[in-house]
């Protein structure tokens, strides 16, 4: 009984409270979103939520506060952790789909809020697409060009270096150049742009990559040695990215920091295409 008290105080009577103040329907009215360990269920105000761990046990609850929502977590959980991942999952939104920042109710991870009165769905059921700012856009795969094969005197060194026996077998030095058509891809992104990807249930999405390209006069191209081939890029082109799977099938990818002006490809093959864009400067 007395647990039950201090739940009712802890959870309970906040959420009455806040559905009493008056706020209005909003895009997350009765959404569930799936973060890292937990799962946020929003009640039918919109503005506040329960908090459930992996195994389904309650541990904490959402509140709308001064216009933004909190994470209170409950007594004897781990408090810090279900701070920190909810601030993540705000930030990563706010980031990524809000230009103005994050003020009042934020995005679902499959909804994202376009005003009050709709919302925009993350595409579940193909290929790639990004976000413009109002609604997710697909994306084309990108245009591959026959592969050519170089030498590079340099990375012949280097490989008999790591290994003798590649002068004898003929691998030291040689270079895969990876080609796409046109100096330029046709889809051009802002620096901090967001990518929804479907990949399948048992798909890693740590494969999914974002790398810069080489512009030549006709066509971008992607160099790399034939003995240090352990990716589809070279690890000096991959730029860091943050990825969080809302779904069995679904990631949303998105640039740790700005990324700088140029060309760049993004995918995880075999089992997720190479789609390309551009980043003009600001």
């Amino acid at each position: 009984m007395p647990y039950l008290r201090k739940f009712w105080a802890f959870v309970c009577l906040p959420l009455a409270m806040a559905a009493m103040c008056g706020y209005g329907q909003n895009s997350l009215a009765n959404q569930t979103v799936k973060w890292d360990d937990y799962t946020f269920k929003f009640l039918t105000t919109g503005q506040s939520a329960q908090v459930f761990d992996s195994s389904g046990k309650v541990v904490g609850t959402i509140l709308l506060m001064n216009n933004e929502l909190q994470a209170l977590p409950m007594p004897g959980t781990d408090e810090e952790k279900l701070r920190k991942s909810f601030a993540d999952w705000k930030s990563f939104y706010a980031r990524s789909h809000s230009p103005g920042g994050l003020s009042g109710p934020v995005a679902t991870s499959a909804h994202l809020a376009a005003n009050e009165d709709s919302s925009i769905q993350c595409p579940s059921s193909y290929g790639a697409s990004y976000f413009d700012g109002t609604a997710w856009r697909t994306m084309l795969l990108a245009v591959s060009m026959p592969r050519e094969r170089d030498v590079s005197i340099k990375q012949g060194f280097k490989d008999m270096g790591r290994n003798p026996f590649s002068a004898m077998n003929g691998t030291a030095g040689q270079m895969v150049v990876t080609r796409y058509k046109d100096p330029s891809a046709p889809l051009t992104v802002g620096p901090r742009a967001s990518f929804c990807i479907v990949i399948p249930a048992n798909y890693n999405p740590d494969q999914i990559l974002i790398g810069v390209v080489d512009v030549k006069k006709d066509h971008r191209e992607v160099e790399q040695a034939v003995s240090t081939r352990e990716s589809w890029l070279p690890p000096k082109r991959v730029q860091p990215v943050d990825i969080k799977r809302i779904s069995e099938t679904v990631v949303v990818v998105a640039p740790k920091t700005p990324l700088p002006p140029g060309q760049y490809v993004l995918g995880g093959p075999p089992m997720v295409g190479i789609y390309d864009f551009g980043v003009q400067a600001p």
